[in-house]
């Protein structure tokens, strides 16, 4: 069982040999192969080759043309996929590239509850402005909301002229007057200000999402 052990750690080491010879690229290709740093699971430096960007394919292409004409072949040493097809090899490391990215992100978050606030607050921001929702649906958190003060505005054309209303948007000015324009910023704006302001937004955040109660029965 011993020796079957060593054997079997001894074939594993090949493989990993064989792999790696298998996704690399020749020194002069590995500038336009194009190739990713992360960290795997085990929280190991990895490379990842080969993940060529469509824009890329020409120099490639014309690299390797270039190769097989200096050394009198005629055919290129290497064959690069079709037009329109990305390498086989290209979407599996990339969805572990963002599985990596979001058990990271996770990692994180746990240890830094002020981070999750302001993640929370940065995603309904956006969440809750129209122009945003439509022109960038990018989410970082598993959730969506929705301001419901359009639904009731039409459910009650009154709704507008209550004292409630004009309350929530007297709050609501006050609470995001100065939030950048520019998403990216929003969350280190967020991160520099003191909680007590954050939990004062995300109050007129979650305010805005308070709608007609329905039932699920």
């Amino acid at each position: 069982m011993e020796k079957l052990s060593a054997n079997v750690a001894s074939w594993r080491g090949q493989i990993s040999e064989v792999r790696a010879e298998l996704y690399d690229y020749p020194a002069d290709l590995k500038p336009l192969a194009g190739a990713v740093l992360h960290l795997n699971y085990s929280g190991e430096l990895t490379v990842t080759r080969g993940l060529i960007r469509q824009e890329d394919r020409e120099a490639v292409a014309e690299k390797v043309r270039g190769a097989a004409r200096q050394d009198g072949g005629a055919h290129p040493a290497v064959d690069l996929p079709p037009v329109k097809t990305r390498p086989i090899h290209s979407e599996a490391p990339m969805n572990r590239l963002q599985a990596q990215r979001a058990i990271a992100l996770q990692a994180e978050v746990i240890q830094r509850p002020n981070l999750a606030l302001c993640l929370l607050i940065e995603q309904m921001v956006h969440e809750l402005d129209d122009a945003g929702r439509r022109h960038n649906p990018v989410r970082c958190l598993s959730f969506s909301a929705s301001n419901a003060q359009h639904d009731l505005a039409r459910t009650d054309p009154a709704m507008k002229d209550c004292a409630a209303w004009e309350l929530v948007q007297r709050e609501w000015e006050a609470c995001t007057r100065d939030v950048p324009g520019d998403r990216s910023a929003v969350l280190p704006w967020l991160l520099e200000r003191a909680q007590a302001d954050n939990i004062a937004l995300l109050g007129a955040l979650v305010s805005l999402t308070c709608g007609v109660a329905t039932s699920s029965a």
